[in-house]
């Protein structure tokens, strides 16, 4: 048994250093108990998180730490460290399916994707912390990717290049975040929320080392800070709004389906009283109406999609006048 310091120090130097070869001897009981020591008076500290030894190249792997408040000692609740590792294998799925061009909203991840995608569990201890080490496939690239992918990395890779670059770009504050996360599509949003969710609700923190199966090696960290600013730029709507006129037949006035018109279109517009509104609607039932609305437009940032709110402003009896134009307004 190891007991000295610097002994336990140059075990650990050692351990780090090796190859991991086809043809290299296997470890004995005695060498793994003295590497078991070492790790532990080391700590495996945040320091020496980009120092780690370089598992040979072939085979895309993740080494996923969880450390912060929630972590004790080098344990953690099994209720939350499945939810981080399904959140992260999910994560690198959907954006491996934008890659594809695939970004639906809901459904499930098409099979060939999830094969090429899928990691798998090797799990690793240090004092304060937890490691997670997840292990890719070989799954090349076929062709169906977005422009510009390289074709000697794996989906894997190409999704893991991804979602740390969004995590650089929480933690740094840049303006480029949104248009990352529009350009991969709403359900990788929508991962991301839950994965920041997940940071903020549980005071956790996640260290993330991507090596490629080129060997190529990529860092990342998800802090409560860049969790909130990612989470942000997610939830953030713009509104814009917009006097109009609508001309159509008041079909609806009663307090279940509130204010309903239909335009001369055929289509049916449902109208929200505003503060200002002070008319009796009763008094435009089954009539042509012209109603004076204020439509107010919800843009989801990263889903593009628009929530229209027509809010109600003046009602007139329609008499045939020309409508006026619309007063651009701002809020």
């Amino acid at each position: 048994m190891v007991t000295d310091q610097r002994t336990k120090a140059d075990a650990l130097a050692a351990f780090l250093s090796l190859e991991n070869k086809d043809d290299a001897a296997p470890l004995s009981a005695a060498e793994l108990n003295q590497f078991a020591l070492a790790s532990l008076s080391q700590g495996g500290a945040p320091s020496d998180w980009h120092e780690r030894r370089v598992v040979s190249p072939g085979v895309p792997r993740l080494d996923l730490r969880l450390h912060g408040k929630a972590i004790d000692g080098h344990s953690a609740p099994v209720r939350l460290a499945t939810r981080a590792l399904t959140i992260v294998q999910d994560l690198v799925s959907v954006v491996g399916m934008a890659h594809r061009n695939k970004k639906s909203l809901s459904g499930a991840i098409p099979k060939d994707i999830l094969q090429a995608t899928e990691l798998n569990l090797n799990p690793a201890a240090t004092p304060g912390s937890l490691i997670f080490e997840l292990r890719g496939n070989l799954a090349p690239i076929n062709g169906d990717e977005i422009p510009g992918a390289d074709p000697g990395v794996t989906l894997a890779d190409l999704a893991a290049a991804d979602i740390f670059r969004l995590l650089d770009a929480a933690d740094s504050g840049d303006d480029g975040l949104m248009l990352d996360l529009q350009r991969l599509g709403p359900r990788v949003a929508t991962h991301f929320r839950r994965l920041c969710a997940l940071t903020l609700s549980e005071s956790l923190l996640l260290d993330m080392r991507w090596q490629q199966g080129n060997g190529a090696m990529i860092f990342g960290q998800l802090a409560e800070a860049s969790a909130g600013e990612m989470e942000r730029v997610i939830t953030k709507s713009k509104f814009t709004s917009e006097r109009i006129t609508l001309r159509g037949h008041m079909i609806t006035i009663s307090t279940e389906d509130k204010l309903v018109l239909r335009d001369q279109s055929g289509n049916r517009v449902r109208l929200v009283e505003a503060e200002s509104f002070d008319q009796d609607p009763a008094n435009f039932y089954d009539k042509d109406v012209v109603a004076e609305v204020d439509l107010e437009v919800e843009e989801h940032p990263t889903t593009g999609r628009d929530r229209p709110v027509h809010h109600l402003v003046r009602l007139t009896l329609d008499d045939g006048s020309s409508t006026p134009r619309p007063e651009q307004l701002s809020i």
